[in-house]
């Protein structure tokens, strides 16, 4: 990333009655041009749950935002999971993070 730093604090769920959508806070200290992105594996691994994909924030250079929605709502089976983030920048791929919490839908 050329000596770029970003830090991401934290990533979450939120049910907004039509499905799960993820959240994370992040610290974009150089300002470098980023775009944040969430999955959803199953608690305590690394697969994927299907149609566990969020997607992407989109692109942005913005210093910091906190809880902010990364990508869009998704429809999941029942089941404990976590939220795994990570950030695209530079055309390389950084994460992933996962919450200390766990969601049972």
């Amino acid at each position: 990333m050329g000596g770029s730093v970003v830090s991401i604090d934290s990533c979450g769920f939120g049910d907004d009655g039509s499905g799960i959508y993820a959240t994370t806070s992040w610290t974009n200290w150089s300002n470098a041009s980023i775009d944040l992105c969430a999955h959803l594996p199953y608690f305590g691994t690394e697969t994927w749950v299907p149609g566990g994909d969020f997607g992407c924030r989109g692109w942005t250079n913005d210093s910091s935002e906190v809880d902010q929605q990364i990508g869009k709502t998704i429809n999941v089976p029942n089941g404990t999971y976590n939220v795994s983030v990570g950030f695209r920048s530079g055309g390389d791929y950084y994460g992933d993070v996962q919450n200390p919490e766990t969601w049972k839908y």
